[in-house]
């Protein structure tokens, strides 16, 4: 049986009948831990920061965040940012 390690000790049941070279979400987000993000927001909103957490839902913890919208660019820190919101994410 193979399992998908997420955050702090949380397994997840990773489907056998995808093929094993198929990159999954929560995988490609473990492997993005500590490093540059640029997300895409449902509203058209940017973010770019480090991501430090996640999870199965994919809620992100990113830090250092640059939130840009049209023009407008603002420093935000540390926030929490629901899964539910995100469109894209790509490593900067």
């Amino acid at each position: 049986m193979n399992h998908a390690k997420i955050g702090e000790g949380i397994l997840l049941k990773r489907e056998s009948s995808l093929p094993s070279s198929m990159a999954l979400p929560l995988d490609t987000l473990e492997k993005a831990m500590n490093q540059k993000l640029l997300l895409l927001l449902k509203d058209g909103r940017h973010i770019k920061g480090k991501l430090l957490g996640f999870d199965e839902y994919m809620n992100l913890v990113i830090d250092d965040v640059e939130e840009t919208k049209g023009e407008t660019k603002r420093r935000l820190g540390k926030i929490i940012l629901r899964g539910s919101n995100v469109v894209s994410i790509s490593l900067s």
